[in-house]
């Protein structure tokens, strides 16, 4: 009765043991699965940013860049301007530290990039808490956006600096060829970029931080209505290019002159010493003066101009007409005996 006994509680107990290893097997696969989607909702709504939305924040960022020292440069225009030349390469790399300091250094994006709504993602991180640039990927890409920049500046000053250090030669020589190895790699970096859309720069690549979507984004509707009015404005511009050589202006001005305006000839006697100094079409002093039989003076590029697109033009300010081409005839002083 008791060995019975006992083997009824031996079997209960190892029920109970059974149910608990299936309960903690269960509450683990629970608890991975859970993680899983946490990691899937932190993750998923994340995409790669857009190859031309990667390098429209470059390009802001470099425009943005070339702005504020051209403001610089404006401010020491007058005073000192040999202060900027001598210390470019230090203002420039303070510049880029104030541009880091309120870009990647508080937000993990560049100015470029914020306005385009991306930001750099810390590829080679597995937790999903820690999905964005760690503090020592943005120490090391402020070393690489501010220092190496300085130093490819000041590199022929400090070669000629270091000129009598014993093996400085051998440094320089190597620093030049890493300098081209860099200029190469990039080259290369760019290339794969167009072709897998990641790690625009070689410096992402070697941080392994590259530029995402960090919000949803939906689905690009395409608009043509800035392309319809784009074309539509280029056309007209492109008539207008076509059909204004064709309308003969002067004639116009002339046409309208004539019949709009009351003017009274006036003869050459009638002429004064302020009429010499004055052009009738320019109304600048007239250079190779000419006259078409009234008081009025011109230019000789004002009046055969102005023959020459309309044979009846007349005087702008008595309406005397021109007899010919002959009618045209330089300004001849009369000096007394």
């Amino acid at each position: 009765m008791a060995t019975s006994c006992c083997a009824g509680n031996q079997k209960d107990l190892a029920a109970a043991m059974q149910r608990h290893r299936f309960t903690t097997t269960q509450r683990l696969r629970t608890f991975l699965v859970m993680a899983d989607d946490k990691t899937r909702n932190e993750a998923g709504n994340i995409r790669d940013a857009l190859r031309v939305s990667q390098l429209d924040a470059t390009e802001l960022d470099t425009q943005l860049f070339e702005v504020i020292k051209a403001q610089l440069n404006n401010i020491f225009t007058y005073f000192k301007p040999q202060f900027l030349v001598k210390y470019s390469p230090e203002i420039n790399a303070i510049i880029r530290s104030i541009l880091w300091k309120y870009s990647v250094g508080s937000d993990a994006s560049t100015i470029g990039q914020q306005l385009l709504d991306l930001k750099y993602m810390n590829t080679r991180s597995t937790c999903p808490d820690d999905l964005w640039m760690t503090r020592r990927q943005r120490l090391a890409h402020a070393c690489l956006f501010v220092g190496l920049p300085w130093l490819d500046e000041r590199k022929a000053q400090l070669k000629a600096s270091t000129s009598s250090v014993p093996h400085s030669e051998h440094f320089w020589y190597a620093v030049q060829w890493i300098s081209k190895a860099v200029r190469i790699l990039s080259l290369l970096n760019f290339l794969v970029f167009l072709t897998r859309g990641r790690y625009q720069k070689l410096s992402e690549r070697l941080l392994g931080i590259a530029a995402v979507f960090p919000h949803p984004v939906g689905s690009r509707q395409i608009g043509f209505e800035y392309l319809d009015r784009e074309l539509l404005w280029h056309g007209f511009a492109e008539f207008l290019f076509f059909i204004l050589p064709l309308i003969n202006f002067r004639r116009m001005k002339n046409f309208f002159s004539r019949h709009l305006s009351l003017r009274s000839p006036a003869t050459k006697e009638q002429r004064s010493e302020r009429d010499f100094t004055e052009c009738t079409v320019c109304g600048l002093w007239p250079f190779n003066p000419q006259q078409i039989g009234c008081k009025h003076i011109f230019c000789y590029y004002c009046i055969q101009s102005n023959y020459a697109a309309d044979v009846r033009f007349t005087c702008p300010e008595c309406g005397h007409g021109i007899a010919g081409a002959d009618g045209i005839a330089p300004v001849v002083l009369e000096t007394g005996s």
